[in-house]
């Protein structure tokens, strides 16, 4: 509640001359809540022409960035380790899909989004136990297989609402989405 209360403040004050810091807006809420809130904010703050900083790790928001926004992001370095390392209680972040990794952050502001997230080797620098690490593994691949479902999902009912706008076709609803030809 004190953030939302300080972002009000802050969308009732800020002017063109403001300078703004925002740092993980939107995180004490729930992902969608929290990532729509963050999106709506930094685009209020853009038509406003109000200069900002805007961190954050909902990497959706770099997506679609609103006129004026530029995205950057900390560089690391990541590099392929081998399996003999890791018995040795290297402590190397290991991944199902990728292998072993060591990743080093450069602390060196660069140009784009991150390429992904490295959330799971700070979880195993901070000391997290392997089985949990794992497990939180699983539930992110199984919560990026719905997320690329639904992003399936909506760019062919898009592909389907351009097809119906150009041709005059007819747009099946919900239910019937998978029936349509």
């Amino acid at each position: 509640m004190v953030e939302m209360a300080e972002t009000s403040s802050i969308l009732k004050s800020s002017t063109k001359r403001s300078l703004l810091l925002l740092d993980e807006l939107g995180r004490g809420t729930s992902t969608h809540d929290g990532s729509s809130i963050a999106q709506a904010v930094l685009e209020t703050l853009s038509a406003r022409n109000v200069r900002t900083i805007f961190s954050t790790h909902y990497h959706t928001l770099c997506l679609n960035l609103p006129a004026g926004c530029v995205s950057k992001h900390m560089s690391c370095h990541v590099e392929k380790v081998g399996s003999h390392l890791y018995r040795q209680k290297v402590r190397f972040f290991q991944d199902e899909e990728t292998g072993l990794e060591k990743v080093t952050f450069l602390y060196t502001l660069s140009d784009g989004h991150a390429s992904r997230s490295h959330g799971f080797h700070a979880a195993r620098s901070a000391g997290l136990p392997d089985e949990v690490i794992l497990a939180a593994q699983r539930a992110a691949k199984d919560l990026q297989k719905l997320h690329n479902g639904l992003q399936y999902i909506n760019h062919f009912k898009r592909q389907r609402f351009d097809k119906a706008k150009n041709f005059k076709f007819t747009i099946c609803d919900d239910q019937d989405l998978m029936a349509c030809n």
